[in-house]
C-alpha cells in the first residue's frame, strides 16, 4: 500500500484528530477556561475507593491502585499500568480494571489536567515528555510491570519503552500510531507540522467555552459507536483542561516515533479498531499500522472489528480477549 492513497486514509485520521480535539476548531478573540461541569461520581470518588502509591510521589498523574497490594499479599502479585489517552477519565478503563484486579495488582493513572482534575505542569509546554519520564520512574519503584496505553497514553507506553527499557517488562499501545500527523499529511516530519500543530493548539485556546463544547460533542459521536459512550467521552473531554489538552495535542502532532521504535526491545503488542462502515478497506487499515510499526521488530498487531476509537467501549469482550492474551503471554 502507497502513502500517496491518502484520501483512503481520511477515515482513520479523522476519528484520531477528533480524539486530539482537533476537529471543528473555529478561531475566537475570547480565550476562557473550560466551564466547571462536573464529572461522574466514579471519577470523583476514585481516590476514596482506591489505595494510594506512596514510592514515588508523582506530579503528572495521580495513581489509583486496585486489588491487593503486592507488597502486602502472601503470594505475588504481578502489576499493571493503565494510562488513558488525551482528556480521558480513568473510567475508560473500568471494565479492563474489574477484568484484571483478581489476579493483578493494577494501577490506574488520572493524567493531571484531564477529565475534572488540576493540570499543575501539564498546562505548560513540553508536558508529554514529562510525563513519559514520570510513568517510567513510577514504573521503575515497581517489579517490571506491564504498561498498557490507550492513544496518548500509547504514545506514552512506546516513549518509556523506547528511551526507559528497564522500566516495564511489556507494553500494549492501543488505537494509535507512533507518528500521528501522518494521517494529517502522509509527508509529515516533526519539523513541517510545527506549523499546523501550533496552529490548532492555539485555535483550541481561543475557542469558547460553548464552541469547544460542541466541537467535543459532535467528534465523540465519531469515535465511539454508542451515543452513551460518546456523551461519555464528551463529558471527559469538555471538564478537561484546555490548556493541558492544548500543549500536550501540540506534543502528540510533532513527536515522531516511527524510527525510534527499533529501539523497543520488550515485547509490544498494537491493539487497533476497524469500523466497516467507514467504507474503506480492511487491509487499508491494516497496511496503515503495518507501515507505521514497520520498524518494531516483532511487534503483535491485532485488529478488532466494529470499533472505533474507544474500542474498549464498542468491543469489550473482543478487547478483554486481547487484553487477556496480552497479559498471560510468555512474550
Amino acid at each position: 500500500m502507497a502513502w500517496n492513497n491518502s484520501h483512503r486514509l481520511a477515515y482513520t485520521g479523522i476519528a484520531l484528530l477528533m480524539s486530539l480535539g482537533l476537529a471543528a476548531c473555529s478561531p475566537s478573540d475570547e480565550k476562557t477556561s473550560p466551564p466547571d461541569t462536573m464529572v461522574s461520581e466514579e471519577a470523583k470518588e476514585m481516590n476514596g475507593q482506591a489505595g494510594m502509591v506512596d514510592k514515588f510521589v508523582p506530579t503528572r498523574f495521580q495513581a489509583h491502585v486496585y486489588g491487593e497490594i503486592a507488597e502486602q499479599s502472601s503470594e505475588y502479585k504481578p502489576q499493571i499500568i493503565l494510562l488513558p489517552g488525551l482528556a480521558s477519565s480513568p473510567e475508560v478503563w473500568n471494565a479492563t480494571r474489574d477484568q484484571l484486579e483478581n489476579d493483578f495488582e493494577v494501577h490506574v493513572l488520572h493524567v493531571n489536567g484531564f477529565a475534572g482534575s488540576q493540570a499543575g505542569a501539564n498546562a505548560e509546554p513540553g508536558a508529554l515528555s514529562a510525563l513519559a519520564d514520570e510513568v517510567a520512574a513510577y514504573a521503575e519503584q515497581m517489579d517490571d510491570p506491564i504498561l498498557i496505553g490507550h492513544s496518548m497514553g500509547g504514545i506514552v507506553a512506546l516513549m518509556v519503552a523506547i528511551s526507559h527499557e528497564d522500566a516495564v517488562s511489556k507494553i500494549m499501545s492501543v488505537d494509535v500510531l507512533p507518528f500521528f500527523s501522518v494521517l494529517i499529511n502522509p509527508m509529515a516530519t516533526e519539523k513541517n507540522m510545527v506549523p499546523a500543530a501550533e496552529k490548532a493548539r492555539d485555535e483550541m485556546l481561543a475557542q469558547t467555552d460553548a464552541e469547544f463544547e460542541e466541537s467535543q460533542i459532535a467528534a465523540m459521536k465519531r469515535l465511539s459507536k454508542s451515543a452513551e459512550h460518546a456523551a461519555l467521552t464528551a463529558e471527559w473531554t469538555v471538564t478537561s483542561d484546555r490548556a493541558a489538552v492544548a500543549n500536550i495535542m501540540y506534543d502528540v502532532l510533532t513527536q515522531d516515533l516511527r524510527k525510534q521504535v527499533s529501539n523497543i526491545k520488550i515485547p509490544a503488542t498494537v491493539v487497533y479498531a476497524f469500523d466497516e462502515s467507514a467504507g474503506f478497506p480492511k487491509a487499508v487499515v491494516a497496511g496503515v499500522y503495518q507501515m507505521n510499526y514497520a520498524n518494531l521488530k516483532g511487534v503483535d498487531l491485532r485488529m478488532i472489528e466494529d470499533a472505533r476509537h474507544y474500542v474498549m467501549l464498542d468491543q469489550p469482550e473482543a478487547f478483554a480477549e486481547e487484553i487477556t492474551r496480552f497479559v498471560t503471554s510468555s512474550q
